[in-house]
């Protein structure tokens, strides 16, 4: 709910500039990476139920401080903090797939939580920007607050814990030479693609918001509408084209593919400033994280067991820098070139992962069989 209006808030509400704006969104990307490290780091060692339920309370918690945060340097201090305690809950999710589902189902219960996400994502962006046009920002901070403290009580309230010998149990299975994330040069080579991916994905939340309210002219509530659709679209057709694909198609080749239709979706919006060149952007830059993100996802899982964890920290770390990188370089290539040479540029480095997940991808995927 906060996200997509963050840079949005920064620019028009607090009156920051393009610039300040974007070093103050790069500062969520420092407190993701922060947070994703530590997260698997913890959950490695206490267990994936702890580090999901204290992430969700303390990240909530620190929502609320936005309400008193107005200058520069302490909205920069609550967005670290918020990210930092927020986003460690990802890499323990996404591990804890490996406990509480079966492994033949674990490309399908990647995109369920992700269903679970963008039925979320496709209400909050709808709701927030009513909200903001119609409230004032300060609700959308007292309602996402609220809703990460639920969501930490609704897990100890209703999901068990498993004992921390099935964790172990898991661990066990450890091949001998398995190596740790950090040496295991192949996977740092899929990371740095997947880290271009996400920096060239995440414009839709840190750039094309601003670019839709100042080029476009377009209310708070019509760019949370059109956000939705993105969230709207995955939630209704992900889970039945993973089904459809499971086990069929080479998930390098969705990879590249989904990756293509990012290229595809910036380089369409680049010439034209219209509406309707703003829809087809967001229909296929869904598309395009439907056929790339779960399949990474899903080959990061299986490249390790004992080091699960850790493992998807680091997957979860290259959408962290593309979260410190994409709004300050965005922002700023905005304002000194213009949206169109963003969008262009961003079209053609899709181009460019294409051919770098295609060859990484592959080298993994030879060596998971």
């Amino acid at each position: 709910m906060v996200l997509p209006f963050l840079s949005i808030y920064l620019t028009d509400q607090l009156s920051f500039g393009f610039r300040e704006a974007g070093i103050a969104m790069s500062v969520f990307g420092i407190g993701s990476l922060i947070g994703t490290y530590l997260g698997g780091k913890l959950a490695d060692i206490s267990g994936y139920y702890e580090a999901m339920f204290w992430s969700l309370i303390t990240g909530g918690l620190m929502f609320f401080a936005f309400l008193w945060a107005s200058s520069f340097i302490m909205v920069c201090l609550v967005i670290l903090l918020a990210a930092s305690f927020g986003e460690a809950y990802r890499p323990a999710m996404m591990a804890s797939i490996a406990i509480y589902s079966k492994d033949e189902n674990r490309t399908r219960s990647i995109a369920l939580i992700r269903l679970a996400i963008n039925l979320g994502y496709a209400l909050g962006p709808a709701i927030g920007g009513l909200l903001a046009a119609g409230v004032g920002y300060n609700s959308l901070f007292i309602i996402d607050g609220m809703t990460c403290l639920m969501a930490g009580f609704l897990l100890k309230a209703t999901l068990k814990e498993k004992s921390k010998s099935s964790q172990a149990k898991e661990n066990e299975k450890v091949l001998p030479d398995e190596l740790p994330p950090w040496r295991d040069r192949e996977y740092i080579v899929f990371l740095i693609a997947c880290t271009l991916c996400a920096l060239v994905f995440m414009q839709l939340f840190y750039t094309a918001p601003v670019y839709f309210k100042n080029n476009l002219s377009l209310d708070e509530d019509i760019i949370g509408i059109l956000l939705a659709v993105n969230a709207f679209i995955i939630a209704v057709i992900e889970m039945p084209i993973i089904r459809s694909l499971e086990n069929r198609w080479n998930p390098v080749i969705l990879i590249t593919f989904g990756c293509a239709l990012f290229a595809l979706s910036y380089l369409f919006m680049a010439p034209w400033q219209l509406i309707t060149t703003a829809i087809v952007y967001i229909i296929f830059i869904t598309f395009g994280e439907i056929f790339s993100f779960p399949y990474a996802n899903q080959l990061a899982m299986e490249l390790s067991q004992k080091r699960r964890a850790e493992y998807l920290a680091y997957f979860s770390m290259s959408f962290s820098i593309a979260h410190i990188l994409a709004p300050s370089l965005g922002l700023s290539i905005a304002e000194s070139m213009g949206f169109s040479f963003l969008w262009g540029a961003s079209g053609i480095l899709s181009l460019f992962v294409c051919v770098l997940f295609y060859f990484s991808g592959s080298k993994l995927l030879a060596r998971r069989k």
